[in-house]
């Protein structure tokens, strides 16, 4: 039961893929409130671009651009969301 607290709690990256049909396509990363899910947003990866990219308030989100994001697994699942249905 411990390990299986500390397996959930445990600070981890995880990747949310952007398709066309995400809340978050087209939005300006300034207009996303990441610290409100608990989680910290550490670069982003665009297709066709071979250095990740830091990120920006003015940056708007795109098709296939990668948020590799900083959090607890429940946080991280919470802010994926939102990003993928806006909920």
């Amino acid at each position: 039961m411990a390990s299986e607290i500390t397996e959930t709690h445990q600070i981890r990256l995880h990747s949310a893929e952007i398709t066309k049909e995400a809340y978050a396509m087209g939005m300006r990363l300034n207009n996303i409130n990441f610290a409100g899910f608990n989680v910290e947003l550490q670069h982003i990866r665009r297709p066709n671009m071979l250095e990740d990219i830091l990120p920006r308030p003015d940056i708007v989100i795109g098709e296939g651009d990668i948020l590799v994001l900083l959090g607890s697994p429940a946080d991280l699942g919470s802010a994926e969301k939102f990003l993928l249905t806006g909920r």
